[in-house]
């Protein structure tokens, strides 16, 4: 009998992620990334082939993890006995994600694994697949001939380096295509930007060492028996079928003795844990992975408050710069929380704490703006709402516009349309004191402080959608 004895990981996929949040945030994207492209590196030299690489077999764990998932269609790709690893049944992974060579019934390696992953990546940053289709056929049929929107055209904020990345390993020529996953987690390093380095994650600095190929061995080596079991030959397993029928027997009637002798012992259920366990969230080893353990589990997590709150309870803000920073993340997050909730008075007091954070903090300030507004919206406090949307809007333009879209995305529906109809419109005339920017004029006239607004003239150069 063969079976694949999996890890259970807590969390969610990534394409539960994706229709939660929509489109994801470069640094995050960039971290799933590196996280996968590391996982097929250590596979991949093996001759091992994923075949279904796609979001719902990406695994994001409570904390800042992400594993790969289901090896149900890999195969090695070095056939010793000759036999095609394209066999029926198995050549196709799903067709969303699947390589041009996949669609073919053509032999795959590594280089299959890239392109999926670079059509999930596509899917994380544009928050839609390249290629959509009301069928399975019509979506392969563009796998091998249509070119993808650019992902530049498709979200504006997007840095060019990393939309070159994706096209790469979108290429439909395997020599045009990246070649190893080595080859993408060098050009990942490579990127430049405070929103790529902060989300490099420190075990994968030596990902080519002795050490971490250790690590991993027993794993591949796992995979390659399970391999070598499949393959067995059919006469093979005609010898074990006496004996199978034999072992059938004998483990029914230890079945009915089980049942028997469970119903009298009457044992303890086998979930039961201790309730220290389920109810206490442990301290990490830094803030980060604190906060990413917290904002990485679902809401409907019985213990998601109390890990949003351990942010601050493990790590005080008082002792670092950097502990204060996911300190006040963790509050957005328990604020969010609160109002899906329904507790309103508790995320308010929140999102006034954001809404009073200095101008340096002005993603956390604008988020507790919209928060407040979405809580006097559900109050029926049309005027304090009003107010709110005011505050927004003085502080909107100067905004990068992945920000902007976000601020829209988290204002309650009614509230989303008064404000939309706040935003000059497109195609209207620029005024006296005003400059064009993507979202129409921006008023030269005095901000929140007295001070004038800043000119586009005006903005340090390399600044662009602030």
């Amino acid at each position: 009998m063969h079976f694949i004895a999996q890890e259970y990981v807590s969390g969610q996929n990534l394409r539960e992620y994706i229709a939660r949040h929509g489109a994801v945030s470069v640094g995050l994207a960039v971290n799933v990334l590196r996280q996968v492209a590391a996982a097929l590196h250590r596979a991949g030299p093996q001759g091992i082939v994923h075949r279904d690489i796609k979001p719902e077999n990406i695994m994001l764990a409570p904390t800042g993890e992400v594993k790969v998932a289901d090896f149900g269609l890999a195969r090695i790709t070095q056939d010793q006995d000759g036999t095609d690893a394209t066999q029926i049944g198995i050549t196709m992974g799903t067709p969303l994600y699947m390589s041009p060579e996949q669609v073919e019934g053509q032999a795959v390696d590594p280089r299959s694994d890239l392109y999926s992953l670079g059509v999930t990546a596509y899917h994380m940053l544009a928050g839609r697949p390249p290629f959509e289709g009301d069928t399975a056929l019509s979506i392969a049929v563009q796998h091998l001939k249509k070119d993808p929107q650019r992902l530049e055209d498709a979200r504006k904020d997007l840095p060019s380096a990393l939309c070159r990345i994706v096209h790469n390993l979108l290429a439909k020529s395997l020599e045009a295509r990246c070649q190893s996953a080595r080859d993408l987690l060098q050009e990942l390093r490579n990127l430049e930007g405070e929103e790529f380095e902060s989300y490099w994650p420190d075990d994968l600095e030596h990902w080519d060492t002795p050490e971490l190929l250790a690590l991993t061995s027993a794993r591949v080596e796992a995979t390659q028996q399970l391999d070598g079991l499949m393959r067995g030959r059919s006469d093979q397993l005609k010898a074990q079928s006496l004996r199978r029928q034999l072992l059938i027997g004998l483990v029914i009637s230890a079945f009915l003795v089980g049942i028997l002798w469970g119903w009298y012992q009457k044992p303890d259920f086998l979930l039961k844990v201790d309730s220290l366990s389920s109810t206490q969230v442990v301290p990490k080893e830094t803030v980060k992975e604190q906060f990413w353990f917290a904002s990485l589990m679902s809401n409907q997590e019985p213990l998601k408050e109390e890990a949003l709150r351990s942010v601050r309870k493990y790590f005080s803000p008082q002792e670092s710069k950097n502990n204060e920073r996911y300190a006040r993340l963790a509050d957005q997050k328990l604020a969010d929380l609160y109002l899906e909730q329904g507790r309103l008075a508790e995320a308010n007091k929140l999102y006034k704490t954001l809404a009073d954070l200095p101008a340096s903090e002005q993603q956390l300030r604008v988020f507790g703006l919209v928060g407040q507004a979405n809580i006097h919206q559900r109050r029926q406090e049309g005027l304090q709402a009003a107010d709110k949307l005011t505050e927004v809007r003085v502080i909107y333009d100067d905004l990068i516009l992945s920000l902007r879209r976000e601020v829209q995305q988290r204002m309650n529906p009614e509230l989303r349309k008064e404000f939309t109809d706040l935003l000059p419109k497109e195609g209207s005339n620029d005024g006296p004191g005003a400059v064009r920017d993507d979202f129409g004029p921006r008023p030269r006239g005095p901000s929140r402080d007295g001070r004038a607004g800043p000119s586009r003239d005006s903005r340090p150069p390399g600044r662009l959608d602030r």
